[in-house]
């Protein structure tokens, strides 16, 4: 797939506020909803400062080119058993520093533009199949105020945590996931390593999932 096919669909341009705004019980658990940002429709939580999430970000035909051109990529081992791709600015998991300047792909920053998010200078594409997950932790202090995440292919259940809180939501395929301030800088977050999820009471099966994190360098 050419640079040049790489437009994004205007279907979710032309949505109404009704269609584009979705948001279901069992995307929020114990998280009580504080606001709605009519701007951009996302969703921020009383609880966790700084955390936002808007549902249905790119449309289902988007989300497919995205994943054929995610499949296009190199896979690398990362701490625990997932795989990953990293571009722009490298990140070493095991010096925690910022390391070779790599080419960020086009298809990328047309991506961070649709989404209304800075052009990104690190951006990082996790796959996580059942049974695999990330430990709790904050994004380095390297990085920018705010880093953002796409979720694609199946819903997963992520662990936000801050001292003795600790809160779950629900990230649903094309949700965009928003952290900033507290959400950013004091709580934790983390999925965990487990092949199922409770979901309103109820054992749901996880299937392949992946994201893609943007961020800035200060």
């Amino acid at each position: 797939m050419d640079d040049a096919d790489w437009d994004f669909l205007p279907e979710l341009k032309l949505k109404t506020e009704t269609e584009k705004y979705k948001i279901q019980k069992v995307n929020i658990q114990k998280v009580n909803i504080q606001k709605v940002n009519i701007q951009d429709m996302s969703v921020e939580f009383k609880e966790i400062p700084g955390l936002s999430i808007l549902q249905d970000s790119i449309t289902e035909k988007d989300e497919e080119k995205i994943i054929k051109r995610i499949l296009q990529g190199t896979w690398v081992n990362a701490p625990g058993s997932r795989e990953v791709q990293q571009y722009g600015k490298l990140y070493d998991y095991k010096t925690r520093a910022l390391g070779e300047q790599t080419a960020m792909p086009n298809w990328l920053i047309k991506l961070a533009d649709f989404l209304d998010l800075p052009k990104p200078e690190n951006v990082i594409i996790n796959k996580y199949e059942p049974g695999e997950g990330i430990a709790s932790h904050t994004d380095n202090p390297c990085f920018g105020e705010a880093v953002a995440s796409l979720s694609l292919a199946s819903p997963i259940t992520m662990d936000l945590k801050f001292n003795a809180l600790h809160h779950q939501i629900r990230l649903e395929p094309r949700s965009l996931l928003k952290l900033t301030g507290e959400a950013r800088h004091r709580w934790t977050h983390g999925i965990a390593n487990r092949k199922n999820d409770v979901v309103n009471g109820d054992s749901v099966p996880r299937q392949t999932r992946y994201s893609i994190t943007f961020r800035t360098i200060l």
